[in-house]
């Protein structure tokens, strides 16, 4: 992938006319596949999973492309549940390359198109595709779905979306198409983005308004107008505590709903999938000896909050003992912010990315938070969370968060067996 990542000057560049024209060339058949885009700011990848998984059972053939990775790039594309092999990746790189014919095209608009193209050549039945950043702009937006999904939006990517979830929530609208099903899980939509929806007649379906869940002791219920759902068990990946994981199934199954014509899924398969799908990075446990980690993707304010939740509603006797490297352009400061009252001891790294913020800079908002707090600084993720595994005892629980490639540096570690 080094070589995708250098074929343009900009690591990001917010245009769709380079990748129209390389789309246009590829040509992909779309006529026997169902195409769902999932947009917003937190809950995308799980979304994607549910949906995935509830298909799957169902007997349908899936394809879905995901963001970022963790371990292996392969991870972004899987066909029927499994990543797809090295040898079809490559030839569909190979493919674009020739058909770029010298457009420059973003890490990305290759990614992306890969994607098009190689999972489109299997012909699935539903191909789950998810943005990368925003929706107007975005290079899956070179799609027309048949259906689009949008998660929670906040704050984040402010650089290119805007500082204010108006301004954000339009660009996330920009996924919409005239006269076609929309879901947003959002209970408190921008304004701009219901305008957008309006003005361009889109089949917008909104939590509390057309579909809503509520939750009992030991299950939860979905409603929507003319369907509902009884007695839904609390099952991975619905078992988080707080209601963000709730609602990203409320509009999952929102989604289902509105392709029932051309995807029929019965309840049992909706009850399978939920509890089968697997979220990687997401409130991951694991144990080495007696010692517990927690591997958690969360990298800005809102869905650290989920995080947070977990913590305080599963009190450990020891300490929690916090990983954290984060990229330069996140909120850090409302990051630590959130979780801070839950931590007692910081392992702060440097993130070696191109966007990575380093150690002493986790330090300085820090210390902005509590000038006595106990931190040290690391050079990588692996050698913060290694001093993190020295001094933890078994009472004590260890937390890796705050980036997709702090949670890979550490797993990708940890799958090496080194520790």
């Amino acid at each position: 992938m080094e070589y995708a990542q250098t074929v343009h000057f900009r690591s990001i560049d917010m245009t769709l006319e380079r990748i129209k024209i390389v789309f246009d060339k590829l040509r992909p058949d779309f006529s026997n596949c169902v195409i769902i885009v999932v947009g917003g700011t937190n809950g995308k990848g799980s979304s994607v999973a549910m949906l995935e998984s509830i298909y799957l059972k169902a007997g349908y053939t899936t394809a879905a492309f995901t963001s970022p990775h963790l371990v292996n790039f392969n991870e972004r594309y899987r066909y029927n549940g499994e990543d797809l092999a090295d040898n079809e990746l490559v030839a569909s790189f190979q493919k674009i390359d020739n058909l770029r014919e010298g457009i420059p095209l973003t890490y990305f608009e290759y990614a992306t198109l890969v994607a098009i193209d190689s999972l489109v050549e299997k012909k699935p039945n539903v191909i789950i595709m998810e943005t990368g950043m925003g929706g107007r702009l975005d290079a899956v937006n070179v799609l027309d779905p048949n259906c689009v999904l949008l998660t929670h939006i906040a704050l984040d990517h402010v650089q290119w979306l805007g500082d204010n979830r108006e301004d954000i929530g339009y660009e996330k609208a920009g996924l919409f198409r005239s006269n076609t099903p929309a879901v947003c899980c959002d209970y408190l939509p921008p304004e701009r983005l219901l305008a957008h929806a309006r003005l361009i007649s889109a089949d917008l379906k909104l939590i509390n308004a057309d579909f809503n869940y509520s939750k009992n002791q030991q299950s939860w219920d979905w409603h929507c107008f003319d369907s509902n759902y009884h007695e839904l068990r609390h099952l991975p990946p619905l078992s988080i505590p707080g209601s963000a994981q709730l609602k990203n199934a409320a509009g999952v199954l929102m989604v289902v709903q509105v392709l029932a014509d051309r995807l029929p899924v019965d309840e049992a398969h909706i009850r399978s999938g939920l509890k089968s799908a697997v979220i990687k990075g997401r409130l991951q446990k694991l144990s080495i000896g007696n010692r517990q980690i927690l591997l958690d993707v969360a990298h800005n304010a809102d869905a650290v909050t989920v995080l947070d939740d977990y913590l305080s509603s599963q009190p450990t006797s020891g300490r929690t003992i916090a990983v954290l490297g984060m990229l330069a352009d996140k909120d850090i400061a409302g990051v630590i912010k959130r979780i801070y009252s839950n931590i007692d001891q910081w392992e702060l790294a440097d993130l070696n990315e191109v966007r990575g913020a380093s150690a002493s800079q986790l330090m300085s908002e820090l210390l902005q938070v509590n000038e006595s707090v106990k931190y040290n600084c690391h050079n990588h993720p692996v050698a913060a969370f290694e001093a993190a595994l020295a001094q933890a005892t078994s009472s004590d629980r260890i937390i890796v968060f705050g980036s997709f490639h702090t949670v890979g540096n550490v797993l990708e570690h940890l799958n090496s067996g080194r520790s």
